[in-house]
């Protein structure tokens, strides 16, 4: 667990209860003996508890058993392969019952210098699964990459910024939404 807080830049706790992060809230323990439920806490930037959400969740599967492996995708082409509302990795997901983790598709947008590949899909489930999985989004992307269009849009600085400490959500969801990648320079 430290070596991976270290590694994200974050801290991790985990917790037998709920427990609340912002002051003036009471902390509720959970009364029922049966629950055995164990709460994973990660603290840090929006940036650094994504990639670990992501690293916990393929520690997870890798400890109970599962294959875990990885494809090297460039970001760009991530919502583009997924296509309309992910609709293709939901597809791949389902037909072939393997765990998809996919990176954030607006990352690291606030000057911070790139600390890790954001390039990288991680799957895991059982072995022949897994390699199905990935010849399938191989196969998508190969076809992506023939079909591809881009456009370059100039922005005032002004409004790409307000875009992005403002509007983050509402352009991933278009992203998601369409099946399209849309890359906005940091702030500043």
């Amino acid at each position: 667990r430290y070596e991976l807080a270290k590694f994200c830049n974050v801290e991790i706790m985990i917790s037998t209860r709920i427990e609340y992060f912002s002051l003036g809230v009471n902390n509720e323990t959970v009364d029922d003996v049966m629950n055995q439920n164990v709460y994973m806490y990660v603290l840090g930037d929006s940036d650094d508890t994504t990639f670990a959400e992501t690293r916990l969740r393929i520690l997870m599967d890798s400890s109970l058993g599962l294959f875990v492996s990885s494809l090297q995708i460039p970001l760009a082409l991530v919502p583009l392969i997924g296509g309309m509302g992910f609709g293709n990795f939901k597809a791949i997901a389902k037909e072939t019952s393997v765990n998809l983790y996919l990176p954030s598709i607006i990352p690291e947008l606030y000057n911070t210098p790139a600390k890790r590949n954001l390039d990288m899909i991680f799957l895991s489930g059982m072995e022949a699964q897994v390699l199905l999985a990935k010849k399938l989004i191989m196969d998508i992307k190969d076809e992506t990459e023939k079909n591809m269009f881009y456009k370059s849009i100039k922005v005032l600085k002004v409004k790409k910024d307000d875009i992005l400490m403002d509007r983050k959500t509402d352009l991933s969801a278009i992203m998601y939404k369409h099946g399209a990648f849309i890359q906005i320079s940091p702030l500043g």
